[in-house]
């Protein structure tokens, strides 16, 4: 079976998205090397091509060289953009569309499948921006109607798919992301020394990761914070981890406010994949007060490096969660406050979410999902 997979998430900075293509295409190739996984995207000449992120004897990288993606999305928005298997000069027999949008495909023996992981856009648009909502308002229906099949990630993402879009009746399958136990587990304190030091972390800390941007909610996380009693801000910093995302310019401010109030926030930005793990296991809680997740990937690696975890109850946050996490709404900044100061003054409370917290992550697995994908492949093919 000849699997082309849409790489442009898994290269740079990797988003979920892109840690979720990475993790299920590198499972896939590992654990069904009689099939072939080529990676396509657009690199113009002469800029080098970027690091082959999965290797193996089975996995190959395809590149349009001659067009760049800035004038191929342009063209997409004017409906003039030419099938991708043309500009590829292949046929495969399946064509997985790690991200939203199905590009056109002019062989119809290509069966094509498209992961629309959720529907923030349509439940929170003022988060988005303008041009993305617009796109993912055209682009995503269109996705859903002429894909073989949709794949999500999470019951509560299923649910918003089939009651928004008619088209979609019969074809959305459920794979959920997962947290590799050899990459996701707690670290020595000496790792976590080393990495807080690489990072300028400080001694402890509440840690969250994302993309800072509306949807995460990290204003509401900041003044939660600053809300603490003053022993618990002066004893635990608050650590940002993420790049900026779009619509940022009042949560850049807000942390700027707070830090010349004294709140002790850092922001490192984006930590390198292989420092990810230690970064969790040196945080005394993890929160995530999100407004809506389509699945929620931050609590459950948290949870596998043996952190507590406090998150919104809402969308599908408490599939991933389980019975492990505290729950909280995401616009009671009061809750926020008073869960924070509950775990970080119990440290019996804080053992007892770590344990459930090992348990709950074992229970997502990357080889699991992988053998469900492929078997979603095969039955297509």
């Amino acid at each position: 079976m000849r699997v082309y997979i849409g790489g442009l998430s898994i290269f740079k900075n990797r988003s979920g998205i892109g840690q979720l293509t990475k993790r299920l295409s590198e499972t896939l190739a590992k654990n069904h090397p009689k099939n072939q996984y080529t990676f396509f995207s657009f690199r113009l000449w002469p800029k080098p091509l970027p690091e082959k992120v999965i290797v193996g004897p089975n996995v190959n990288y395809r590149f349009v060289r001659f067009l760049p993606g800035k004038l191929y999305n342009l063209l997409l928005r004017l409906g003039l953009a030419p099938p991708i298997d043309w500009l590829l000069r292949s046929r495969p027999d399946i064509i997985f569309f790690p991200n939203f949008y199905r590009w056109p495909v002019a062989n119809r023996k290509i069966k094509t499948v498209v992961a629309v992981h959720d529907l923030s856009f349509i439940y929170y648009p003022q988060f988005a921006s303008p041009r993305n909502l617009k796109d993912n308002l055209r682009f995503v229906p269109q996705a859903i109607k002429k894909a073989d099949r949709i794949l999500t990630i999470s019951e509560s993402s299923k649910r918003a798919i089939l009651s928004t879009y008619p088209a979609a009746k019969g074809k959305v399958d459920i794979v959920y992301p997962a947290v590799d136990p050899a990459d996701f587990y707690p670290r020595s304190k000496q790792a976590t020394a080393e990495v807080g030091r690489k990072y300028k972390l400080p001694a402890k800390y509440i840690l969250f990761t994302s993309t800072l941007e509306p949807r995460k909610n990290v204003q509401g996380l900041v003044k939660a914070y600053e809300a603490l009693p003053a022993d618990l801000r002066d004893e635990y910093g608050l650590v940002l981890v993420g790049g900026r995302g779009w619509q940022d310019e009042e949560i850049v401010e807000a942390i700027a406010k707070a830090k010349a109030r004294g709140a002790n926030i850092v922001q490192p930005g984006y930590v390198k994949d292989e420092d990810l793990a230690a970064v969790y296991s040196g945080a005394s809680l993890f929160a995530f007060p999100s407004f809506y997740e389509g699945f929620g990937m931050p609590p459950l690696e948290a949870m596998a490096c043996g952190v507590p975890v406090i998150c919104s109850n809402n969308s599908s946050l408490p599939e991933a969660g389980g019975d492990a996490a505290l729950y909280i709404k995401a616009e009671d900044t009061a809750a926020i406050t008073e869960t924070m100061q509950k775990v970080l003054s119990n440290p019996n409370l804080a053992a007892k979410l770590k344990q459930k917290g090992l348990a709950q992550a074992r229970k997502f697995s990357w080889q699991k999902s992988a053998q469900q994908l492929n078997t979603i492949f095969e039955k297509l093919v």
